[in-house]
């Protein structure tokens, strides 16, 4: 295995394994705490746990297929075994250069509403919170030097190459600012100061949030005021995308289209719809820069687990889905960030007259789950 280069990619990989870590030991911490793994390792069949503890037997089901996709779970003659996982110490998330210490502190939220709602019985649509609430407590992740450098890197490895005059399109699915900010540094870095750049948020209420972390940080990092500055905002609903692209003469303008942790929020339909304005918006040798979507691998993983807790999360980017931006782009690179507790995809796609599909690499990040080299992985 290769993993992405530099100070950066280094961050990536430590970041990525001790949250995988944590996140997994609390949850397995937490069935404990009810009683879960001792009357699962007693050979009680699962439907009769669920039973005796009063818990949601189809959730439960769910939430122990996750954990043996995670590669935690085991069954030998009928009986549960437990890998033991090793809960990252204070020290572990000091180690990450720039990461806020109390990350830990949403992983604990979450669970505990994962826990809440399997003890609940209640149906699920009762005990949603809404994309605000995510966001709330998952920027204590996201907002912090160590995800800035991390996005910086995997922009870099895709091949994202900053230059004067160059115009970017960046559809903003959550206000953390972190690809913006990655991506304004990389200009910075590079001495481009001639560029056009315009971002689409999904509310009034989210802009002013993503513009605040982005002036912060650009500050801190010393990014000049000029550079913010220079992006241009709208604000549109996801679900009047089409709407809002057909209104713009954007037609082949940009040079870049970037989305990150986008493509989950958008509905099925919406997404294979999306694709396509993006050929649209792309000028012909224009590239599509799609990071961090959570990716399916055809069994449920604890990240959906967690996801599902959300009014607007919409599932997990399939196989099909990707399947059609191979058939409408050149698939340049891409990443598959496979962990325990959930899959990623990230890539580079390149509007090429005639050639489309996939080539050139394909790296890995974790554990290879399954790979088949063409269309899908």
């Amino acid at each position: 295995m290769f993993l992405l280069g530099g100070v950066g990619g280094q961050r990536c990989h430590v970041l990525c394994r001790i949250l995988d870590a944590y996140l997994v030991r609390r949850l397995v911490d937490a069935l404990s705490e009810i009683d879960v793994i001792s009357l699962l390792r007693a050979g009680t069949p699962i439907s009769e746990v669920a039973m005796k503890l009063g818990l949601d037997r189809n959730l439960l089901y769910r939430v122990i297929e996750a954990l043996e996709e995670a590669g935690v779970f085991r069954w030998v003659d009928g009986t549960l075994t437990v890998k033991d996982i090793q809960a990252p110490s204070p020290e572990d998330f000091k180690r990450i250069t720039g990461f806020s210490p109390h990350s830990a502190l949403a992983v604990d939220v979450f669970i505990k509403y994962l826990i809440n709602r399997l003890r609940s019985g209640e149906d699920r649509s009762s005990v949603l919170f809404d994309k605000w609430f995510y966001l709330m407590a998952f920027s204590i992740l996201h907002v912090c030097p160590a995800m800035f450098h991390t996005k910086e890197s995997l922009l870099s490895y895709l091949g994202f190459k900053p230059k004067n005059g160059t115009t970017i399109l960046e559809f903003v699915g959550v206000p953390y600012g972190d690809t913006t900010i990655a991506i304004l540094d990389m200009l910075h870095t590079a001495a481009v100061d001639r560029f056009k750049y315009i971002a689409i948020l999904p509310s009034k209420k989210l802009c002013g949030e993503w513009e605040n972390v982005v002036r912060r940080w650009c500050g801190e990092l010393g990014i000049p005021e000029n550079y913010l500055s220079s992006i241009e905002y709208e604000i549109c609903d996801i679900n009047e995308l089409g709407d809002f692209i057909c209104t713009r003469d954007w037609s082949g303008r940009f040079d870049y289209v970037v989305s990150s942790s986008f493509l989950h929020w958008l509905p099925h339909e919406a997404r294979l719809n999306y694709i396509s304005y993006v050929f649209k918006l792309l000028r012909d040798g224009g590239q599509w820069f799609n990071l961090c979507s959570l990716y399916s691998r055809g069994r449920v993983t604890v990240f959906e687990l967690l996801f599902e807790l959300f009014t607007e999360f919409y599932g997990c980017v399939s196989e099909h889905e990707f399947r059609r931006v191979s058939e409408m782009f050149h698939v340049k690179r891409k990443v598959v960030c496979n962990l325990m507790t959930h899959s990623s995809l990230s890539f580079c796609a390149n509007k090429r007259g005639g050639a489309v599909g996939i080539s050139g690499e394909v790296l890995f990040l974790g554990k290879m789950y399954h790979y088949s080299f063409g269309t899908s992985v």
